[in-house]
């Protein structure tokens, strides 16, 4: 038979606020779970008259208030913007079941910031790659470049090294394997090329295909230098100064 203890007659009574509080952080630390975010990245803290849930590296938070409303939040991507619900009976956040539904909705908010964030910072900025190709471009061109054949030999160096960046890009990438396909593609179009172009024609279809790796995301765009110093490496034996290749700064 289950006993129920008998609370002391000194003991400190609970609240209702204390155990919904309770209720709200176990509820919320579910719902950052089951969104996919790293828990670890959000803090519980008290904030009067409950508590608030602070996302660290973007400071957004959600104060949950009490049972007569009174909950704010931060608007995730709008630094300073707070929303705050009154207090009262009319208020969208009286009740105690209120809070989580309007805790979901900005966690949903902070989860979509979040996502876009991560896209911006994969996304190249397409008219600076531009200026930066077309800058490397005119270096080449005044470096006075010849444009005559490869040998044989070149031709078959080429086709190693051109293996050598393919390697390269997929052990540094997180690429899909149709994405991986695409690079193949380009590469052995270099090599058929290097039996027909000249030199300088030729070395300016590869900083081209660098570009176009970069550019359609195959690349890190913050790693693009890294791409352009590991091909310069590669090419140097065949072009002296390609040793200096790199994006302007």
């Amino acid at each position: 038979m289950v006993q129920y203890r008998e609370s002391d007659s000194d003991e400190r009574q609970m609240t209702w606020l204390e155990i919904h509080t309770q209720k709200w952080a176990n509820d919320a630390f579910i719902q950052i779970q089951s969104s996919g975010l790293d828990v670890s990245e959000f803090r519980r803290e008290q904030f009067p008259p409950s508590i608030r849930i602070i996302h660290e590296p973007t400071n957004e938070f959600f104060a949950f208030g009490d049972e007569n409303g009174g909950t704010l939040w931060t608007v995730p991507g709008h630094p300073g913007k707070r929303f705050a619900t009154p207090s009262g009976p009319g208020s969208v956040s009286a009740g105690w079941g209120s809070k989580i539904p309007l805790f979901t909705q900005w966690l949903d908010a902070l989860r979509s910031l979040l996502t876009a964030v991560a896209e911006y910072r994969a996304t190249p900025d397409l008219w600076s790659s531009s200026r930066s190709e077309t800058a490397i471009f005119e270096r080449f061109t005044a470096a006075g470049l010849e444009n005559r054949p490869f040998t044989l030999e070149e031709q078959k160096y080429i086709a190693v090294q051109l293996q050598e960046l393919k390697a390269f890009i997929t052990r540094t990438s997180q690429t899909e394997d149709s994405k991986l396909r695409q690079i193949e593609t380009q590469l052995k179009y270099l090599e058929e090329a290097s039996t027909r172009m000249g030199r300088k024609d030729w070395l300016g279809i590869l900083i081209a295909t660098i570009f176009a790796v970069v550019i359609s995301g195959l690349f890190a765009p913050d790693r693009a230098n890294e791409l352009l110093g590991f091909a310069a490496a590669l090419f140097q034996s065949l072009y002296g100064f390609v040793s200096h290749l790199a994006l302007p700064a």
